[in-house]
């Protein structure tokens, strides 16, 4: 992942904004980051990312905008992957794996889509009086 810029966001910095078109995805290389969505003024969280873990590439793919935020949980660093350098990697792929890839993107949101409903359900997510893990 040397071959992309990777840019310092402090704690709390909010890197991508849900309902925003994406424009790149994003390689946590140090530090941490949370996933989460607000569904009637309750933060509903995701997931919280770590090293090595990719976030803002569903939207890509799937060419829309994002359906989450994604907010540093620490100060952290992440590899910025422009839209143009993104499709140029997936183009050049073998077909076996851009065909896996985009399979397992389309699986992963459907997934996803039906976790936030339940826990919206449930009432579960972070509020005023909880931390990032629901508590």
């Amino acid at each position: 992942m040397d071959a992309f810029e990777g840019h310092s966001f402090s704690k709390g910095t909010v890197i991508v904004h849900e309902g925003t078109r994406a424009d790149a995805a994003y390689v946590v290389e140090k530090g941490s980051v949370v996933v989460f969505r607000t569904v009637n003024g309750r933060e509903l969280m995701i997931a919280r990312l770590e090293t090595g873990a990719i976030f803002g590439e569903m939207a890509l793919i799937e060419r829309r905008k994002h359906k989450a935020s994604v907010r540093a949980a620490e100060d952290c660093i992440c590899a910025v992957v422009t839209e143009k350098v993104f499709w140029k990697l997936l183009e050049d792929a073998n077909p076996f794996i851009r065909a896996l890839v985009l399979t397992l993107v389309k699986s992963l949101g459907a997934t996803t889509s039906q976790a936030i409903g339940l826990q919206s359900m449930l009432g579960m997510g972070i509020g005023p009086d909880t931390d990032e893990r629901g508590r």
